[in-house]
């Protein structure tokens, strides 16, 4: 069963008829994963982002279990909705994204309750962004979830620029031309926090798909300037051709834009008992014995799942507990005994 958001945004346009091939971008990466908000560099770029969460009821436990040090926050985490913008008209200071009408349509679940899904929304567009030029939205209408199912429905969002010497025209303009640069030269529309549920089968999957929404997604031209074209191209995530986001309402991604994952950390799979290699490789909601020398085999790993599964935070090399239980994306030694501690969690 399909389960919708929406977001939404508008602004003065200069319209023609033109269609080109992709013109911006809506992706989504992760923010926070279980306290740790370096998660998001783990992904090759040009990569739809997965993320991983404990089910809640493993969190409980280990939150009472004194090697971890007090709560843990595994069962949580938050995907930012990012965008990149192309030039189309006189670049920079020229042209912006006037209106971001976005659904976000969540499906699958089997093995697990949904889980609860909040969003919020920047005012504008410089915290968390690269940029520093960023002007302040017009107008922003955040949705809420939908009672009954993991949905956030009409997220809105509104640029107006009322003149030609207005920063709005900053405000989300062509990148990375109208940021600063860096690592991400794009623009943090919104945050998808995610909180699991329950698990009752060795894993959950709920992929996550970007549609059109109801007030689409539209750019303004500088009348004082160069004029672009229309309709806006947009793509999705990554692997699906660029749809008309002036009229492809309600039209899904082909391929999930992301994906999150409920599975208990510390569960590779089945490891033999003997050879301490992986029969499995299939999570099966049961954390073994035997899967505590397989830890050992992920120590200083870079792969999105293996760091997951393996890394709680930061450990004690002497009494084996862990210091802080915020992950911080090393898969270490001294958290051998970490995992350990999860056995039957």
């Amino acid at each position: 069963m399909r389960k919708i958001y929406a977001m939404t945004a508008v602004a003065a346009l200069t319209l023609t008829s033109v269609a080109s091939a992709q013109d911006s971008r809506l992706l989504f990466t992760v923010a926070n994963q279980g306290g740790w908000t370096g998660a998001g560099a783990l992904f090759a770029a040009s990569t739809n982002h997965t993320l991983y969460l404990a089910p809640i009821s493993q969190n409980s436990s280990l939150s009472g279990n004194p090697v971890f040090g007090g709560a843990t926050a595994y069962h949580t985490g938050s995907l930012s909705l990012r965008m990149t913008v192309g030039t189309k008209g006189g670049g920079c200071g020229d042209e912006a994204i006037s209106s971001v009408g976005i659904n976000i349509d969540v499906t699958g679940g089997a093995g697990s309750s949904a889980p609860a899904l909040t969003t919020s929304y920047l005012a504008n567009n410089t915290a968390g962004s690269v940029g520093s030029q960023n002007a302040p939205w017009s107008g922003v209408n955040p949705a809420g979830a939908t009672a009954g199912a993991p949905d956030v429905n009409d997220i809105r969002k509104v640029l107006v620029p009322s003149s030609s010497a207005s920063a709005a025209w900053l405000g989300l303009g062509p990148t990375p031309t109208c940021t600063a640069g860096g690592a991400l030269s794009s623009y943090n529309l919104a945050t998808l926090s995610v909180t699991a549920s329950n698990l009752s089968a060795g894993q959950a999957s709920y992929p996550v798909f970007l549609q059109v929404g109801p007030l689409k997604v539209t750019r303004a031209y500088d009348p004082a300037g160069t004029q672009g074209t229309q309709p806006e191209m947009v793509a999705f995530g990554f692997g699906d051709a660029a749809v008309n986001g002036s009229s492809n309402t309600a039209v899904a991604s082909s391929t999930a834009d992301a994906t999150i994952i409920v599975r208990k950390k510390g569960d590779y799979g089945i490891v033999d008992p003997n050879t301490g290699g992986l029969l499995d490789s299939n999570p099966d909601g049961i954390v073994s014995t035997d899967e505590t020398n397989y830890h050992g085999t992920t120590v200083g790993s870079s792969i999105p799942l293996e760091v997951f599964l393996g890394d709680y935070g930061v450990a004690d090399p002497n009494t084996g507990n862990l210091i802080t239980n915020v992950p911080d994306g090393v898969v270490s030694v001294d958290e051998t005994n970490v995992h350990a501690s999860t056995v039957g969690s």
